[in-house]
């Protein structure tokens, strides 16, 4: 089956929660970004699905957050919205991704995080993608997750964005 379906080869064709995909198109995470292409096979519909839609102006808002923390970055990955409301985290990398991180994010929660501390929601994007990708750094090198070492990974590539 097609990527980015819910369904693989690998469990028999089965989708998850027994529905097909045109059944769950409604609740599948939206991909904001890609670049490069993944050589891992991980689906984020495996796990994760996309809740309440989000409005246009924060998918927007994610995009330009992905481009300008590629570009400050060099670094290529993928980004999907995803409801993590259940993991009370703004954003994930999907473990075992390094190669092409996969950064899962919830753009819901990143804008109530925005409204609670008065931060600028562009900035509140760029550090949780650039927070991520600091973990899929410490995968891609071996190193054990460091959430300090992501933090500042993340006001790096702030630095050199706002710089």
């Amino acid at each position: 089956m097609a990527r980015g379906t819910g369904c693989d080869g690998g469990n028999g064709g089965a989708c998850p929660r027994g529905r097909t995909p045109e059944e769950r198109e409604d609740e599948m995470p939206l991909l904001l970004y890609a670049e490069g292409e993944p050589e891992h096979d991980f689906d984020p519909a495996w796990d994760y699905e996309l809740g309440e839609d989000p409005a246009p102006y924060l998918v927007e808002a994610a995009r330009e957050a992905a481009a300008r923390v590629a570009s400050a970055s060099g670094l290529k990955f993928h980004l999907y919205a995803v409801d993590l409301t259940d993991q009370g985290v703004l954003a994930r990398y999907a473990d075992g991704t390094a190669e092409l991180p996969v950064i899962l994010i919830d753009l819901n929660a990143n804008l109530d995080a925005c409204e609670l501390y008065d931060a600028p929601l562009a900035v509140a994007l760029r550090t949780s993608i650039g927070h991520e990708l600091g973990h899929a750094r410490q995968e891609y090198e071996g190193r054990d997750s460091d959430e300090d070492d992501a933090e500042a990974f993340a006001a790096f590539l702030e630095a050199r964005i706002s710089g």
